[in-house]
């Protein structure tokens, strides 16, 4: 008769404080206990730590080892590593709710009127639990009568964020002395500031130099410079120019906008869903294009080598007007990637409700897409509105889907006020609001930091 086999998973008791029935879960610290871990003697101390300078982990990691090297063919023993997420979103919306209503309907919507829990992203309070969010370490005997190919997870796992900061001191509208309001970046230089740099003496030894040459010197010293943790990257954040939305906010006022006439496609004249571009507006966009093309033909500006728009029309119509026709090296031809991220805040707007994928490639045929942009548009909701730490959340992913897959330094982005405005917000920036048709650059540092378990 064929022989069959089963395999029994048990937990083996007396390593950490999770295991034992007298630690009261509600009270347990994970950061506080060591993870739990028991202060013991192990039977491999005398041999492995005769003079007693290991900690309590080395000495468990030997003991572990031990138990393998000594178990049959048919015994393994794991560390499980269980972590779980950061608080979500759903998690404060039960909270609000109670877990009645939320059990029997709230759960199962996509969102409330302020915010959206469908595949629940994280909170900022979860966010800041992530890379320190190991609940327990459970201690698994696998035994089984079939041999196991399995190997000892014997080492701790190490966690890792990024942290995205505006660096000062390179552009007018870092300032706190700017004055937003005034602020005009055709007349400003793009706000660069007029000052030295480290690199001068030896890139510029006879002030020959235009301001954008000397500062392009300084970010490739930075670069070089930087530890494999640190990458410096220059950012171009264009508004769109004015769409009929923006007309229409200003004909019925915030108030009335917000309530009724951004639910609306339009009015009787004019339709603003997926907002195109006004007359204004187009006329903003040649504005940016003769003043790239002046700025790089008189100071050497260093161009964008990637450019990525909204999917709004508003934005798509703004890059290709801006952009069209400059004399741009042949290695960085402008084919910008249209990205969802980059969107304005999600929902209730129709003016913020993206037109379809074939729409896109139909009006703007050189534009390639991102990987899995999908035909009709899947975020935006008649009833939600994305909120502003939803909003910022997509802007780090944003963030780091650029400093980890794009290797360029100079990255252009046409996008939304809001957009920019979370842009700012998630890099320490300063609150500075960009008209239709600006640009604004912004030096962003991205740095890598490593959390270690204790």
């Amino acid at each position: 008769m064929n022989q069959t086999s089963s395999t029994k998973y048990t937990t083996v008791p007396g390593f950490f404080l999770q295991d034992e029935s007298s630690t009261d879960a509600k009270s347990f610290d994970y950061a506080v206990s060591d993870f739990g871990l028991i202060k013991r003697a192990y039977n491999t101390d005398k041999e492995y730590d005769p003079e007693k300078k290991r900690t309590q982990w080395e000495r468990f990691y030997q003991q572990i080892s031990e138990l393998n090297s000594q178990a049959s063919s048919s015994v393994r023993y794991k560390v499980i590593y269980m972590g779980r997420h950061g608080e979500g979103v759903h998690n404060v919306a039960e909270n609000y709710y109670g877990t009645s209503a939320w059990d029997s309907y709230w759960s199962k919507q996509d969102g409330n009127d302020t915010v959206i829990w469908a595949d629940a992203h994280l909170t900022d309070k979860g966010i800041e639990q992530a890379p320190y969010d190991y609940s327990i370490r459970v201690f698994i005997c696998f035994l089984s009568f079939g041999l196991l190919t399995l190997f000892l997870l014997h080492k701790m796992n190490q966690t890792s964020s990024t942290k995205y900061t505006t660096v000062p001191g390179f552009f007018l509208q870092d300032e706190s002395s700017t004055d937003a309001k005034s602020f005009d970046y055709a007349a400003s230089d793009f706000g660069l500031i007029k000052r030295t740099y480290n690199t001068d003496k030896e890139y510029d030894p006879e002030k020959k130099r235009t301001q954008w040459e000397r500062f392009y010197q300084q970010i490739s010293e930075l670069n070089s410079q930087a530890s494999s943790s640190v990458r410096y990257k220059v950012i171009y954040m264009g508004r769109h120019g004015e769409g009929v939305h923006n007309v229409a906010e200003n004909y019925y006022g915030t108030s009335a906008w917000d309530s009724y006439w951004s639910k609306q496609d339009g009015n009787d004249t004019v339709i603003w869903a997926d907002a195109h571009l006004t007359e204004k507006g187009i006329e903003q966009a040649r504005i940016a294009n003769k003043f790239w093309a002046l700025e790089m033909a008189t100071q050497h500006i260093p161009v964008p080598e990637s450019f990525y728009t909204s999917p709004l029309d508003r934005c798509l119509a703004t890059a290709d007007i801006t952009f069209n026709g400059l004399q741009l090296p042949a290695q960085q031809p402008c084919v910008p990637e249209v990205k969802e991220l980059l969107r304005e805040v999600i929902g209730i707007h129709t003016c913020d409700r993206r037109s379809q994928k074939t729409y896109i490639h139909t009006n703007f045929p050189a534009y390639t897409f991102e990987p899995g942009f999908a035909e009709d548009d899947e975020m935006w909701r008649p009833e939600v509105r994305e909120s502003s730490s939803l909003h910022d959340t997509r802007m780090r992913k944003l963030l780091g889907d650029i400093f980890t897959h794009d290797d360029s330094t100079y990255i252009s982005f046409t996008t939304h006020s809001g957009s920019i405005a979370s842009l700012l917000r998630v890099t320490g920036h300063r609150e500075f609001r960009v008209p239709t048709g600006a640009v604004i650059p912004v030096l962003i540092k991205a740095e890598m930091t490593h959390a270690e378990p204790s």
